[in-house]
Formats: C-alpha cells, sequence, structure tokens
C-alpha cells in the first residue's frame, strides 16, 4: 500500500512525471495498492478554490482511479484523527492528517514535501 501526497496526485493526474524520482516511479508501476486520504480531496478542493487547480476534487480523484486505480482510503478518520495529535512537526493540518493516515496504515508516502520525508520514514519520491 503507497499513499500519495496531494501534489503528487495532482502531477500524476495531469501525467507530468518529471518530477517524480526512481524510487517513487518503480512504487508506482509495482503496487497495485495506491490511494490518497480523503484529506487530499479536501486539499484538492481548497486549491481549487483559490485557483491553483481547474477541476473539482472528485473529478480528480475519478481520473486517477480511471487511470491509475488510485482510490481514496476509506479507513477509520477517527483512528487517523488519534494518529495526527502526535504528528506535531507541522502545523499544515493537510500534511499533519496525510502523513498521520499513511503512519496509520504503516504504508509508503510519495511526497517531494522534504519536512515530510525527515518526520515519516517511508516518506519519499
Amino acid at each position: 500500500m503507497t499513499y500519495l501526497d496531494t501534489h503528487i496526485a495532482l502531477e500524476l493526474c495531469e501525467g507530468d512525471l518529471r518530477k517524480i524520482g526512481r524510487q517513487a516511479r518503480r512504487t508506482l508501476e509495482s503496487d497495485n495498492d495506491l490511494r490518497i486520504s480523503p484529506m487530499a480531496l479536501l486539499e484538492f478542493e481548497y486549491l481549487r478554490k483559490i485557483n491553483r487547480v481547474r477541476l473539482p476534487a472528485e473529478e480528480i480523484a475519478a481520473a486517477l482511479a480511471s487511470d491509475l486505480g488510485v482510490r481514496v482510503c476509506e479507513t477509520s478518520f477517527a483512528g487517523v484523527g488519534r494518529q495526527a495529535l502526535s504528528e506535531g512537526w507541522t502545523t499544515d493540518p493537510f500534511d499533519r492528517l496525510i502523513v498521520a493516515q499513511a503512519r496509520w496504515q504503516k504504508a509508503k508516502l510519495i511526497t517531494r514535501d522534504l519536512k515530510i520525508q525527515e518526520n515519516y520514514p517511508l516518506a519519499f519520491c
């Protein structure tokens, strides 16, 4: 199981693989359980609201699902929320919950965010 950070999911949706590293590419090709956190959906919509993304969140999620088999994780959000309480290394609520989701599942997380990589050992790009 591998989670995609919001920016990675958006780049994949656009077909832009230029910034994705070798390890991440291998994982994307070999892992048949790719997921995004429900928080990524909320972040997609937030980015649309501030005009940084064109498509609505549900359309992005649908494109990721049909093109790459990426699913929105349906794990208990109560457990993720409790895990997020211990993610005090960031004040960004999106990062905090996306990392908590991956950590709760003991899953990999593809991200270019260096702060996330420094604080979550299964994060890489």
